[in-house]
């Protein structure tokens, strides 16, 4: 059987403590993340039957996924352009400092 880092490793009853502590928390955020996910994934299924319901064609139905893609677009895109203007603030100071403008 290899040996782990925790054969090698002597923890004090604080550090075992500590490691607990952190499992348990974060045992209990994938359950709060878990349970926001079921929560956003009925949300965008009871959206999407809402608007669908005298929607005959199949084509025209808007799938509960498309609301899961829109804002991940939206945050994306939001991400995107605070990164451009912290690049131009990044070129336009360094034009300030190399060429006086």
């Amino acid at each position: 059987m290899t040996e782990t880092l925790f054969d090698r490793r002597t923890l004090n009853e604080d550090e075992k403590n500590a490691i607990k502590e952190c499992v348990n928390d974060t045992i209990e955020c994938m359950n709060q993340i878990a349970d926001l996910q079921e929560h956003m994934k009925e949300n965008c299924k009871a959206l999407a039957e809402r608007l669908n319901e005298n929607v005959v064609d199949d084509d025209q139905k808007i799938k509960p996924t498309l609301f899961t893609k829109m804002a991940k677009a939206y945050i994306k895109n939001k991400e995107n352009i605070e990164k451009s203007k912290t690049e131009i603030d990044e070129v336009e100071t360094a034009l300030q400092v190399v060429f006086r403008i």
